[in-house]
């Protein structure tokens, strides 16, 4: 069986689900919430001269640093009318805010006093399309490059860009194609020209298909070109095989080449790279279908983004849009969101950079603006659910659990979504509301009739966590056992069942067994580090406690617990010094409220030592730590 090797580079997952296009994800987004909420990115605040900055070097599709965007926007401080002054300050103070609505409005303010200022103007088109004005922006942009020297190496890239975009928008392909001619050449150039320039080509019935084998990305979108221009199936399959050429791809970039396989007709190729991502629960949630409609041979198209691309504006937005993914996925949200509205300006329907838009806004808490990105995708869109699931998880993590939960409630009513049950089961155990957790799992299970489908097999897992947590380990080991039936070698199942035999005193060669395989499919991770020592120590091999226990440490060091099991396995062999110091690091790094059983604890062990009967009260994170998360560690 094909296996799919570990990332190069690990692209975030926008969303779980139905978009093909967007990214990749399965269930693990939203199943495994830490019981602490994993902290958000680090916040920033963008000017439009920030764009700039976010715009660095990251990597692209063959794994090579690259500076996508190199000098989009020039950095400065321009010079305004005096009387435009506090119209400015605002619009200063509302981009430190991401508010980019406000800010582009009284930026037009100040234009108005200024109109042949060229810097305001470059400022002013950011603006305008960061706020969703791609009309607006094309204006500006045109302003920009009128009187420009085609030679000047003081060109703006980023005008080029927006009316590239607006030419093809309007059908004007060899007018797009004579505008990206302006573009610098480096790496700005190499990356986004090949893309727009020959979806303008597309526009006239043909492509360049030698300029698209120099990353995966471009491969790609040169299978896509392929099949709008119906080309034989050939020279679809040739550039899928160009993707699958590099090692170490990402999940993504192998489903792409398997949509392309498919397209070609090559089902063989196409089952096995979809079987292997579902195995491993690190395709979209699409490869379930994608997989049936082969095996059933029913037509796949409709599965794939390139059923989607109706015209070369559409082909030229999902371009657009995987820069801006590219970007987003490296926190540069500013730069990102850019993008996001360029590809909405070639394709209002681009449901996915609506995504990106919400996401970043939600980022930065602007809430209603997020929500309304969400809202404005129509039900009848592949990726309405999805929007809707992450509308809910904003909510949620806003503080609005309420509504959250409600507007889940409401897709199931409406259309019988079993997966908004599961995500109320899921809020409610973040939360650690078991009780009203399990009554959603149940619902959802019921609601499958009763039988869990390969699809659904993270039900189990996640109502098995819920009774463990309610103290009903019968129930418990039952659903995660069944669960394991299904994916045998999900290191987190694994270990979550091989730490509750441990826990419970039973099993202990099986749990040892199961630990000791879950970290051999995730030797970094240092819950399952944590759980093998542990399992040692209830086995009384003291000295492979500590062994492992001090590598737990080393991986996260700022744990109570592990500190509090490395103390106890420390004091075991004799290390009574070492043993208490880890004991006061466990209580110093341990919550007053989350942790206050162990730190009374921790009291006692301090002043009194650890008796030979004593056992310290295992905690289960590994189970409840975000194996998406862990894995990008």
């Amino acid at each position: 069986m094909m296996k799919i090797s570990a990332p190069r580079a690990v692209l975030a997952v926008l969303l779980t689900g139905t978009m093909a296009a967007a990214g990749i994800g399965g269930v693990w987004d939203y199943i495994h919430r830490d019981k602490v909420a994993t902290p958000p990115p680090t916040e920033t605040t963008a000017s439009a001269d920030d764009v700039l900055e976010e715009l660095a070097p990251t990597l692209n599709a063959s794994g090579n640093p690259v500076n996508v965007v190199p000098a989009i926007i020039p950095t400065f401080i321009p010079d305004i009318p005096k009387n435009a002054t506090g119209d400015y300050l605002v619009a200063h103070f509302a981009q430190s805010q991401n508010d980019w609505r406000t800010a582009s409005d009284y930026l037009s303010g100040v234009l108005k006093r200024d109109p042949d200022n060229i810097e305001l103007v470059r400022r002013a088109m950011v603006l305008a399309l960061g706020s969703g004005d791609f009309t607006l922006a094309a204006e500006r942009a045109a302003m920009i490059t009128k009187d420009q020297n085609p030679t000047s190496s003081e060109q703006d890239p980023l005008a080029y860009l927006i009316l590239s975009s607006n030419a093809i928008v309007n059908g004007q392909y060899d007018e797009a194609i004579a505008v990206l001619n302006h573009l610098p050449k480096g790496d700005m150039s190499e990356f986004v020209v090949p893309l727009l320039a020959n979806w303008a080509r597309v526009g006239n019935g043909t492509y360049n298909q030698a300029e698209l084998a120099s990353t995966t990305i471009h491969a790609y979108h040169g299978g896509l070109m392929a099949k709008y221009l119906k080309k034989e199936k050939s020279e679809i399959e040739m550039f899928a095989r160009v993707i699958i050429q590099p090692s170490g791809l990402t999940a993504e970039e192998y489903e792409r080449a398997a949509d392309l396989f498919a397209l070609a007709g090559n089902k063989k190729e196409a089952l096995e790279i979809y079987t292997a991502l579902r195995d491993e629960d690190i395709g979209s949630a699409l490869v379930h279908e994608k997989i049936s409609a082969l095996n059933d041979n029913k037509p796949i198209d409709p599965l794939l983004a390139s059923h989607r691309i109706t015209n070369p504006a559409q082909g030229a937005a999902q371009a657009v849009f995987d820069l801006a993914r590219i970007l987003f996925q490296e926190n540069s949200d500013a730069s990102a969101r850019v993008f996001a509205n360029m590809a909405l300006g070639l394709d209002p329907n681009l449901a996915e950079a609506r995504i990106i838009l919400a996401t970043s806004s939600a980022r930065s808490k602007q809430y209603q603006d997020a929500l309304k990105q969400f809202d404005k995708i129509p039900q009848t869109h592949p990726a309405w659910a999805e929007a809707q699931y992450a509308a809910a998880d904003m909510l949620d993590q806003s503080g609005q659990t309420d509504e959250a939960v409600q507007r889940l409630r409401t897709m199931y009513d409406i259309h019988r979504d079993v997966d908004a049950l599961a995500r109320i089961g899921d809020i409610y155990r973040g939360h650690e509301m078991y009780d009203k957790a399990l009554v959603e799992y149940n619902a959802a299970i019921d609601a499958l009739g009763g039988d869990v489908p390969d699809a659904y097999w993270h039900l189990l897992y996640a109502r098995g966590m819920c009774l463990e947590q309610v103290g009903n380990w019968p129930a418990a080991e039952k659903d995660l056992l069944a669960a394991l039936k299904f994916r045998p070698d999900q290191p987190y199942l694994l270990n979550y069942l091989g730490y509750g035999w441990a826990d419970q005193g039973e099993n202990l060669d099986q749990s040892l067994e199961l630990i000791a395989r879950a970290l051999e499919l995730q030797p970094n991770d240092g819950y399952i580090t944590d759980s093998l020592g542990w399992v040692h120590y209830k086995f009384g091999q003291y000295p492979e406690a500590v062994t492992n226990l001090e590598r737990a440490v080393e991986l996260l060091p700022y744990d109570p617990t592990i500190n509090d099991h490395l103390g106890d396995a420390y004091w075991a062999v004799g290390r009574k010094n070492e043993a208490r110091f880890q004991w006061e690091r466990a209580r110093n790094f341990a919550d007053t409220t989350e942790d206050a059983e162990l730190i009374i604890t921790l009291g006692d062990k301090l002043q009194n030592g650890l008796s030979p009967a004593s056992q310290t009260k295992p905690a289960i994170k590994a189970a409840s730590t975000n194996p998406a998360q862990t894995a990008q560690e």
